[in-house]
């Protein structure tokens, strides 16, 4: 099962909002062991791929990873 967490800010722009979606990506990986991802579709852009901006997708996660997830959230 794969849930997204969608992060939004009023106060930072799209470059500031996408650095800090990627930084707690890493940062979900390395500390609660559980695969997360920015997710793109083909398309749009030069590159060819469409950014979703504040989306992370998580997936293969157990209760112990669940928790360690809930604990970096709060901070």
């Amino acid at each position: 099962m794969n849930l997204i967490l969608n992060l939004s800010s009023n106060k930072l722009d799209d470059e500031d909002l996408q650095a800090l979606t990627r930084e707690l990506c890493n940062q979900i990986q390395s500390e609660a062991d559980m695969k997360a991802g920015l997710p793109s579709q083909e398309g749009e852009n030069s590159k060819g791929a469409v950014i979703e901006l504040g989306k992370i997708v998580l997936s293969m996660f157990n209760n112990d990873s669940a928790k360690i997830f809930l604990e970096i959230i709060k901070t």
